[in-house]
Order: C-alpha cells, then structure tokens, then sequence
C-alpha cells in the first residue's frame, strides 16, 4: 500500500476480469490454489468463514467480493484507482454490504505465506 501499511488475509481472490492476468508480484505463482483462486463462484465454499482479500476493481471484483461477503466475516477489496471501475449497480451492492473493506489507491506489491489455510 502506498502508506506501507501491511495487510494479512488466509485468503486472496485476484479478479481481474473475463481473462485472468496474472499482477506480476513476488509469491503470485507460488500460492495459486494454495489461498490464490479466480472465481468465487466456483471456490467460495473453500473459503466459507474465512477473512478474505479481493484485488481489482471492475465487475469480476466487485461479484467475487459480493459473493464471498455471504460466506465470509470479512472482504477486503483493493483496487489501484479512487473508485471501482465496476457498473455502477455492482459499486452500489459493494458499498451496501457490511462485511466490506475497501483499499482505494492501493497496489499489492507480493503476496507472502508458509501454508494453506
């Protein structure tokens, strides 16, 4: 983060969009599907009552986070821009839901751990 704040979460959701890119970060390929998944519709089970942290900003972000706020405490959702590139319905649904966290201009530098949760 540009505070070089840290964050922890057992989880991370990379939602990136219709075609996964991958963000190019120290620890990314190491912990895919070891804690890094890209669909919450397909994995939110895995993570159903666990802290989980969502990075991206437009609509595959914004439903991942969605989704996983009904299985999860807590969603932590970190984005690079001021405001979400999402439609404006899903932005709405995001800031409506209570289990939400939101890191606007922030960018996550890599991805550290020992194990999957």
């Amino acid at each position: 983060m540009r505070s070089g704040e840290e964050l922890q979460s057992i989880s991370i959701i990379i939602a990136t969009g219709v075609r996964r890119r991958r963000l190019g970060i120290p620890g990314e390929s190491e912990f895919v599907g070891l804690g890094i998944i890209e669909s919450a519709s397909r994995d939110r089970n895995d993570f159903a009552g666990k802290d989980v942290c969502v990075i991206g900003g437009g609509d595959a972000a914004a439903e991942n986070a969605l989704l996983l706020a009904e299985v999860s405490p807590t969603v932590t959702l970190v984005h690079r821009g001021k405001t979400l590139r999402a439609r404006l319905t899903l932005c709405a649904a995001v800031a409506g839901t209570a289990l939400h966290n939101s890191f606007s201009e922030s960018v996550v530098t890599r991805i550290l751990g020992n194990q999957r949760s």
